[in-house]
């Protein structure tokens, strides 16, 4: 029962909090870098689909990097302005995400349906 004590400590509970705010920013940042490369591919293969004329998977993708990188630099730093404008950023790289996978979903469902729309 002490061991359990021991460790349900505040600091504890700080560490774990640093760790996965980590890990959470890797994440974001994989996802970006994925996004990226498969937008390339995707451009390459089909250049009339919508999502690559609106660019969606290159400034959704750039935005989940720096989202992630601020999110890493928000562990390390003490700065409450930091905090903020990490928060906001993650805030807007959301709205972002839900956006782009609206974009794709439409532009799958018109590829599959044999209409392409081109935006120039």
């Amino acid at each position: 029962m002490s061991s359990i004590a021991a460790w349900c400590t505040m600091e504890n509970f700080l560490r774990n909090d640093k760790r996965r705010l980590r890990h959470f920013g890797v994440v974001q940042i994989m996802i970006g870098m994925i996004n990226l490369t498969f937008g390339i591919t995707l451009y390459y293969a089909a250049t009339f689909v919508v999502a690559i004329r609106l660019w969606v998977p290159w400034w959704a993708g750039f935005l989940f990097v720096i989202s992630g990188a601020l999110t890493m630099w928000n562990v390390d730093s003490p700065e409450p302005r930091v905090k903020k404008f990490a928060m906001i950023f993650n805030f807007i790289s959301a709205v972002a995400g839900a956006l782009a996978a609206v974009i794709y979903i439409i532009s799958t469902m018109m590829s599959r349906a044999g209409t392409a729309i081109y935006i120039s």
